[in-house]
């Protein structure tokens, strides 16, 4: 990467050169976390280190099989966005290839080891147009994945069991009922006391002692000896959190036919929806048009939901919805609107913080119990997301998906060969 001119450039033009706005969160490098590592003496402020956002996710091999192939990929921080997620500029960390999810402190225990090295020793690099080596060090300081992604890595218990929250100690509850089952469901009951890595720390101390978990932590992870704050570096995905998650529940709760006699559906005028949908046009940055919800929704990507969220639902949703559950999900709209800008303020902040938190608070009055989701949940802490690690662009999955996805159609061609030792192993 050094050896390129391009990549030299880019890398000292950005957090050095950038101008901002006094007090606005702009990038990774105005999140709180990052700050504290970028003043003089720390190790951020050394002009060749550098630091580094991590991405895990499996992706299934083959349809009639179980194998999964869980790559980690590395993100420059250092980078202008628009470059940092490109191809060429990601390194491939690790790979863990086979019939079960990775068991994480073993997947990372390579990885720790050469970071540990590349953190206190540094690589010997040739820059571009330089005529001598030059040390360059580099850290893990962010991560960023879906909810049982960040649930593994921290060594946590998942959505579905006591307390699921990585970020705080709320419980949920598993309730049933006639028609849906066992549901697993985070009502709001205010904003619970947030997690520090020393009380977690000392929770994965505690649950080696006595075999169980405590308050949601099963035990170390080496993830927090690579990252400087594991509790608050990983991140929350809008893509998965909000696009695959509250959106599409939504969505679904307004247009399926099951709820049709609910108060808040929309299944009489789904029609209606779908004829202002044939009829938009939309702008040139959308990449494709919007496709009927009657026949598509099932198989809507994130970025179909996310255009929806975003550019279509306000207007169309205006006409259709009745005004209760219309102010409600502006509420929505609004509070993630101002988590995406360019340039957010601390007063955005705040008002993204109370529209987040309304919306969570009367989301159970307005639609039912069973629906409080893991994923509802997490919108609350969306905002202590930006203070910490800068705008939700910045740790969004979206571009690592597409390159997850490239890595999994060269994968299929090679894989079989590596089953067969698999299926050879008792």
């Amino acid at each position: 990467m050094f050896a390129r001119k391009d990549f030299c450039e880019n890398l000292n033009n950005s957090r050095f050169t950038r101008r901002s706005k006094e007090g606005c969160i702009e990038d990774v490098y105005d999140g709180m976390l990052y700050r504290k590592l970028f003043k003089p003496g720390k190790f951020l402020w050394e002009k060749n280190n550098i630091s580094c956002t991590f991405f895990s996710d499996g992706v299934s091999i083959f349809k009639s099989r179980k194998y999964s192939l869980w790559p980690v990929f590395l993100m420059v921080n250092e980078l202008p966005y628009c470059q940092r997620i490109l191809q060429k500029n990601i390194i491939v960390a690790g790979l863990w290839f086979g019939p079960s999810d990775p068991v994480v402190n073993l997947f990372l225990k390579p990885m720790y080891t050469e970071l540990t090295t590349l953190k206190s020793e540094g690589v010997q690099v040739r820059k571009y147009g330089e005529n001598e080596d030059q040390t360059v060090k580099a850290i893990v300081l962010y991560g960023t994945g879906d909810s049982p992604m960040r649930s593994d890595y921290l060594n946590h218990m998942r959505f579905n069991g006591d307390f699921g929250c990585t970020v705080c100690v709320a419980k949920g509850y598993t309730i049933s009922g006639e028609g849906f089952g066992n549901t697993h469901i985070f009502p709001f009951e205010g904003v619970e006391h947030i997690r520090t890595q020393k009380e977690v720390d000392e929770c994965a101390k505690l649950a080696v002692e006595t075999g169980k978990p405590v308050l949601g932590v099963k035990g170390p992870t080496l993830l927090s000896k690579i990252m400087p704050d594991a509790s608050k570096g990983m991140c929350i995905d809008v893509m998965h959190c909000l696009f695959l998650g509250v959106v599409k529940k939504l969505m679904t709760l307004w247009f399926d036919s099951k709820t049709r006699f609910e108060a808040w559906s929309l299944y009489p005028n789904l029609n209606v929806v779908d004829n202002y949908l044939s009829n938009l046009k939309p702008p040139s940055i959308v990449p494709r048009n919007p496709r009927s919800i009657d026949q598509h929704l099932a198989y809507f990507k994130a970025s179909e939901f996310k255009y929806w969220f975003f550019c279509y639902s306000v207007p169309i949703l205006r006409e259709v919805l009745k005004p209760d559950y219309f102010d409600h999900y502006l509420k929505l709209v609004m509070g993630i609107f101002l988590l995406c800008q360019e340039s957010i303020t601390e007063d955005m902040l705040d008002n993204s913080e109370k529209l987040l938190v309304a919306f969570v608070s009367q989301f159970q009055a307005l639609y039912d119990a069973r629906y409080m989701s893991f994923n509802t949940h997490l919108l609350i802490h969306l905002p202590r997301v930006v203070r910490n690690t800068g705008p939700l662009w910045v740790s969004t999955c979206f571009p690592m998906e597409d390159l997850l996805g490239k890595v999994m159609r060269y994968s299929r061609d090679h894989a079989y060969r590596v089953t067969s030792l698999f299926d050879c192993c008792p």
